[in-house]
């Protein structure tokens, strides 16, 4: 028997080429399973009207991390600590959130930091900062997108830029999680 003798048989694998061919190439994500115990206090937390993107991917970690929301007029945003509740940066490794609407925009370099474009993805382009020195150097990426000053940052034995660019790409491409106290 050949596909050809069952016309039936030719539909249906055409369609499922087709399906598989034509299917967006972005499927919509969700966040990492770091996040999913917080989830609803981020809902519960965000300023009215505010959205967060949570990144679907994180590189591997050696150690357990635990994510702590923070939200207050410096901006709203997660931090990863490698302690339960850490509300401290001396137990956070990295953070993903939003900066506030008084931040400047694009940021620039200075004395402290060193500031490069870099492409997020090939319609979106943010900045790569870096500062510190020894156990305190950190990476930033920051982007705009709906409105906002996204960001994602860690310290550089964390995580390196290349790391932070690709967790960047996830979060451009997730749902906003939105405010439960909706305008």
């Amino acid at each position: 028997m050949t596909v050809l003798q069952k016309p039936w048989l030719l539909v249906g694998l055409t369609t499922l080429i087709s399906g598989v061919l034509l299917a967006p190439s972005q499927a919509v994500a969700v966040p990492a399973p770091l996040f999913e115990p917080i989830i609803d206090d981020i809902q519960q937390q965000l300023p009215q009207g505010a959205n967060l993107r949570l990144p679907a991917y994180l590189p591997d970690s050696p150690i357990d991390l635990f994510p702590h929301f923070v939200s207050n007029h410096k901006g709203f945003w997660v931090n990863i600590g490698i302690e339960p509740n850490c509300k401290i940066p001396s137990c956070s490794i990295g953070a993903v959130g939003v900066l506030p609407e008084t931040y400047s925009w694009p940021p620039q370099a200075d004395t402290v930091k060193t500031v490069s474009l870099i492409s997020i993805t090939p319609d979106l382009d943010g900045y790569h900062l870096m500062w510190g020195e020894g156990d305190q150097k950190s990476h930033n990426i920051l982007w705009q997108q709906d409105g906002q000053i996204y960001g994602v940052g860690a310290l550089d034995f964390a995580a390196t830029a290349e790391d932070l660019v690709a967790i960047a790409r996830s979060m451009v491409r997730e749902q906003p999680i939105s405010s439960a106290n909706q305008l």
